[in-house]
């Protein structure tokens, strides 16, 4: 990326030189946090995770929102789950106002197609949701179920 700035005005010009490293910096690091979020993805499919996982994020129990009169609670969760027909990581924001149910938003996205703000501020949470992943799934070494008196009368199917 080219960060020679051409602006007639010479403090403009100064100003754009000295912001434009930040703006570079910033670019790499979006790509960076796109990057990992798509190679997540990969290796939750590649391994073959088809159990949705959601992980609480976020809880901001008082949002104002416009009118600065109605108070509502933003809940924010990552999710891994089938999003069209394709097992993906999930953004979710539900909007809950207290007193005005009609008003109520949900938004389910996939995170890699949320804004950048909404990205950068994940990133942080993506290894707690790796580790919530694992605390969902068996140990590695723990013994499979052993089906051999599933045919008994007496035995119930442990699911």
């Amino acid at each position: 990326m080219d960060n020679r700035i051409n602006f007639h005005d010479s403090a403009l010009c100064e100003a754009a030189s000295v912001t434009a490293p930040r703006l570079l910096n910033l670019t790499n690091n979006l790509d960076q946090i796109s990057d990992d979020i798509k190679r997540l993805e990969a290796w939750l499919s590649e391994h073959g995770l088809c159990i949705e996982i959601e992980h609480s994020l976020e809880e901001k129990p008082w949002v104002r929102i416009s009118d600065g009169e109605q108070i509502a609670t933003e809940r924010i969760k990552l999710k891994w789950e089938k999003h069209e027909s394709k097992w993906r990581l999930v953004y979710e924001s539900r909007y809950i106002h207290e007193n005005d149910y009609e008003r109520n938003r949900y938004l389910v996205k996939p995170l890699i197609e949320m804004p950048a703000q909404v990205r950068i501020d994940v990133r942080q949470h993506l290894p707690e949701f790796v580790r919530a992943i694992g605390d969902a799934l068996p140990e590695a070494n723990s013994e499979p179920l052993n089906l051999e008196n599933w045919g008994d009368s007496e035995t119930e199917i442990p699911f």
